[in-house]
């Protein structure tokens, strides 16, 4: 089970909250934005901040939506990752079959349980010429 919710979607930023819960040994494989219905008409997005919780013995990763699956972080555990402080946001990588959204890979672990998980990511609405 897979829970999105846009929390805020303003002129230049969004927000979106993701929640979800796996059976043992599943995997999810999934879009977590949704760039052409947002407001303003973005064609990209830029990672500013991730927030992440993942029970202990989950394997995940945030991907751009592209031909290949671009990876953009691994995540494990708990913590955050500000993209924004450090070197000023994680955009797309420039590809003409990019489509401006993310992904989320969740494997969850062997154990016969319900494994969960939650993400918060803030995004900064961006267009590139072209798209």
């Amino acid at each position: 089970m897979l829970k999105v919710y846009s929390t805020a979607d303003g002129s230049t930023s969004v927000r979106y909250t993701v929640a979800g819960e796996l059976a043992g040994g599943e995997e999810l494989f999934a879009p977590i934005t949704d760039v052409a219905s947002l407001r303003n008409a973005p064609t990209v997005l830029r990672l500013d901040l991730v927030f992440f919780s993942f029970d202990k013995g989950m394997h995940a990763s945030l991907r751009w939506e592209d031909a290949e699956s671009s990876l953009i972080t691994p995540l494990e555990d708990r913590g955050f990752f500000s993209f924004e402080s450090y070197f000023g946001g994680w955009s797309n990588p420039q590809r003409e079959e990019f489509t401006g959204n993310i992904c989320v890979k969740v494997l969850a672990g062997e154990e016969d349980r319900v494994w969960s998980f939650a993400l918060k990511l803030e995004l900064t609405k961006q267009s590139r010429k072209g798209n």
